[in-house]
């Protein structure tokens, strides 16, 4: 009976606890094998299904091994293939359905037909021979291609991209994210030259299917008809773009006809001048704008050029510290240092009358001296008032000494980003010096020679008298901006306090928040060839209400 109840178990399937009747050796039911799919690529997964077959209720009776195996058309052992493959499994005991997983290595392999196999000494496998067909990947797409925000999805069947990239992108050194198939590669990697068409290939993981790709990328041409800068003859325009006017102030007399344009338009655009008018028309042919240019008549105007920002060393070649100073804003500079003369006009003439007595001979274009700072910024004020423009500074609790100038006051900038006139911080004054971008590495500002760009105690003494004097501006050569006599002549101010660098790499320093001396910079008429004039060399600092021979000024505007 026992054997009959077991027969009977057999018969109509069995599980776990029915094996545990009795210990009698029993046939394990037979298999049948199925693969998910016959074509697989790297990494997709082989899956082998393993079930029972015969009535749907039945289980496997004890513990079934099978052997694996997967051979090439030339019967050569192919599972290399396949992660983590084994050639003996088990089908376990009381499950109907059992599966197993292999993945595709990503192995570069030719395409090729393989034969998976199972069979088992303890039942039989149905099925159990079946063809598959594997190979890598054989797509070789582009899918995207992006550069900064601009993107653009490369659409199937074509091998051409075009991307429009903003007005003003610099095309020669930039560097996609390209998006290709799965495990495709592509070449040219990192940066590239866009200003022509650059040739991309995607190569697919077989390392066989490739396509190649055309890829343009067009700066979008600028709608932008304004006006960045407008100077004529030295006198810079006073630019409003929003009802397409500019003023340019000039002194009595000149004759406007006779000024030579330095115009500066908006990206891309160009512009063309006719008696009063200034045309701006735009990069992309069609927008335009009708400037109207008014001449102004002031008692003093300075002659200026315009500085575009940048980054330099400063400090470089002293045997001081140095560190990485970024100019970031454009702006104008005085191409001389301001005059008794001008100083005059704008402050008076009892101010002016602070100009040492031993110059005045020399006449009212010598350079202005014996100001305090405080008479600089407040001078660059009123120039400011002059012309239009908003003063830079906010100045109160003036102390003045008897002729008006001033021996005390509290300063402070009320705009950095304000149009009106100031003194340079002292960064500025060494990238102007240095010659700005145009830098050609001179030692002086503009030469290695300083008697060619600077009055100094060489060339200086008894030209106008026995101790030496300061010069009228513009005599020597220019440096590389057209600025003249940075060196010698007299000592600037400059914004800052006097003290030490900082350490760090920084943008428009500005020096300490507080101090007991400001800095000057550029030596002056009494200098040595080796002491103060080279363009990396610091001048003396002093105090604020200083009022020495040899100390003047020289003006900015910010763009």
């Amino acid at each position: 009976m026992v054997l009959a109840a077991s027969a009977i178990i057999m018969f109509s399937g069995c599980n776990k606890d029915d094996l545990l009747i009795n210990n009698v050796d029993i046939a394990p039911v037979p298999l049948k094998m199925e693969l998910s799919k016959n074509v697989i690529i790297s990494g997709d997964s082989l899956i082998l299904q393993f079930s029972v077959e015969g009535n749907g209720d039945m289980t496997a009776n004890k513990d079934i091994p099978i052997t694996l195996s997967v051979s090439d058309e030339n019967g050569q052992d192919a599972s290399e293939y396949f992660l983590g493959f084994t050639k003996t499994i088990t089908f376990p005991l009381g499950e109907k359905v059992f599966t197993k997983t292999y993945q595709l290595s990503k192995l570069q392999m030719p395409k090729q037909e393989v034969t998976v196999s199972a069979i088992s000494e303890a039942t039989t496998i149905s099925n159990n021979s079946v063809a598959l067909t594997i190979s890598n990947n054989t797509l070789s797409k582009m899918l995207s291609f992006k550069i900064g925000d601009e993107e653009v999805a490369v659409e199937d069947g074509t091998t051409t991209v075009h991307l429009l990239v903003p007005t003003g992108t610099d095309l020669t050194n930039l560097e996609p994210v390209v998006v290709v198939s799965a495990d495709a590669t592509y070449e040219p990697q990192g940066p590239q030259d866009f200003t022509s068409p650059v040739i991309y290939t995607v190569t697919a993981q077989d390392g066989v299917t490739s396509l190649e790709y055309t890829v343009t990328v067009e700066v979008e041409k600028s709608t932008d008809a304004s006006l960045e800068s407008l100077i004529l003859g030295g006198y810079v325009g006073i630019i409003d773009n929003d009802n397409s006017t500019v003023i340019v102030n000039v002194p009595v007399g000149t004759n406007t006809a006779d000024l030579t344009p330095t115009v500066i338009p908006a990206f891309g655009a160009s512009f063309q001048i006719s008696g009063n008018t200034c045309v701006v028309t735009a990069e992309d042919g069609i927008h335009t704008s009708n400037y109207m240019i008014s001449f102004v008549e002031k008692a003093f105007v300075p002659k200026m050029v315009l500085v575009e920002g940048g980054t330099f060393t400063m400090g470089a070649g002293g045997d001081d510290a140095t560190f990485e100073a970024t100019i970031s804003r454009d702006l104008y500079v005085n191409i001389i240092e301001i005059s008794w003369g001008q100083y005059s006009e704008v402050l008076g003439a009892d101010r002016g009358a602070v100009c040492g007595w031993r110059f005045k001979p020399i006449g009212p274009d010598v350079a202005m001296q014996s100001v305090t700072f405080f008479d600089a910024v407040d001078f660059c004020n009123e120039l400011s008032k002059m012309h239009g423009l908003d003063p830079y500074y906010e100045i109160s609790e003036q102390v003045e000494k008897a002729d008006g100038n001033l021996s005390d006051a509290k300063v402070t900038i009320i705009n950095p980003e304000g149009n009106g006139y100031r003194i340079p911080t002292e960064a500025e004054w060494e990238f102007i010096a240095r010659g700005g971008n145009k830098s050609e590495g001179y030692t002086y500002p503009g030469s290695d020679v300083i008697t060619e760009v600077g009055w100094v105690q060489e060339n200086a003494i008894k030209t106008y008298n026995n101790w030496g004097s300061p010069f009228p501006g513009g005599l020597l050569k220019a440096n590389e901006l057209g600025v003249y006599d940075m060196c010698g002549n007299v000592r600037e101010w400059c914004w800052d306090w006097f003290g030490d660098y900082p350490g760090l790499p920084t943008t428009d320093p500005t020096g300490p928040a507080s101090g007991e001396n400001k800095t000057t910079r550029g030596g002056q008429f009494w200098s040595k060839t080796t002491g103060e004039t080279a363009v990396w060399m610091r001048g003396n600092p002093y105090a604020p209400e200083t009022s020495r021979y040899d100390i003047g000024i020289r003006v900015v505007r910010n763009k």
